[in-house]
């Protein structure tokens, strides 16, 4: 699936979760050293548009 600016993951029920996602997001990349980043996200069985 491809979405602007969003990340859609699909995992098996009972492995991961959005807290662990969202600290994957925030780690910083070498080249990108003093830009702020962080991720926001929420669970769902379906995709949905908040």
């Amino acid at each position: 699936m491809h979405c602007h600016d969003e990340i859609i993951a699909e995992v098996p029920e009972g492995t991961g979760s959005v807290d662990e996602m969202c600290e994957v997001m925030a780690v910083q990349p070498e080249w990108a050293e003093g830009l702020p980043l962080r991720a926001d996200g929420y669970q769902c069985s379906f995709y949905q548009k908040m």
